[in-house]
């Protein structure tokens, strides 16, 4: 496992010429999926189908772009699916390949996808499960827990992240041994999560996200975190991040 992560002219070289040499490279896994979690049944949640259905495929300059809906989780009796864009060279079979994470807990777009399947990847760019988004997930994604993690946004994004990488192992299109994740921002914060999360990741490049949010974050009142009680802190490292 390789973790990159840096600020905006760092990474954005890390993006451009240390991931795909990591990416096309690197070796073993991060082995076990974390001991002990006390939020993230990673086993179980990545055994549900994936039933994956594309909506409308098209072509230009040699790249193969799908928009597609993926199967995410079942929270009770709701059915949550995600939407997401998938592009990769045509007729390309087992490449490495990326999941890329929007910032500012954007849409899905095309333009990462696309940027990545003309250097030789398959990418996929998914959208988080938020209300108003493609999806049927429809959470709010914040930084408050509530008495129970797994009723976050945060845990419902990155069940959706998993089957994420579920999704792909599905495709030809992919070598399912390469499959790494990218992000910025709020797309940094969650990979970093998900390479602790999920051994299938082979390679995480994180930039204006991190974790270990307890340590200080603005959102909690800058480096001291003064709007939250130890109590809270202790709960989030050992939960949600």
């Amino acid at each position: 496992m390789r973790i990159m992560h840096g600020h905006v002219g760092l990474s954005y070289c890390l993006v451009l010429f240390t991931w795909p040499l990591a990416l096309a490279l690197l070796g073993s896994g991060s082995g076990a999926y974390a001991a002990k979690d006390q939020v993230f049944n990673v086993k179980a949640l990545t055994r549900t189908p994936v039933d994956a259905k594309v909506l409308k495929r098209s072509e230009k300059d040699g790249i193969v772009t799908e928009e597609l809906m993926y199967h995410s989780e079942m929270d009770g009796q709701k059915r949550v699916d995600i939407f997401a864009y998938f592009s990769y060279p045509k007729g390309a079979k087992r490449l490495p390949a990326i999941i890329w994470n929007q910032g500012g807990l954007g849409r899905a777009g095309t333009w990462w996808p696309q940027f990545y399947a003309k250097r030789g990847y398959a990418a996929l760019c998914p959208e988080y499960p938020m209300k108003g988004y493609r999806g049927t997930g429809q959470y709010p994604i914040g930084m408050d827990m509530g008495r129970d993690p797994k009723t976050s946004g945060i845990y419902h994004a990155a069940v959706a992240l998993l089957k994420a990488v579920s999704f792909l192992e599905t495709r030809r299109q992919v070598d399912k041994k390469r499959i790494g994740m990218a992000g910025t921002s709020w797309g940094g914060f969650f990979t970093v999560l998900m390479v602790g999360l999920d051994k299938r990741l082979r390679v995480g490049c994180s930039f204006f996200g991190a974790g270990n949010l307890q340590m200080g974050n603005n959102w909690w009142g800058g480096p001291n975190t003064s709007r939250k009680d130890k109590a809270f802190l202790e709960r989030w490292r050992t939960t949600l991040d």
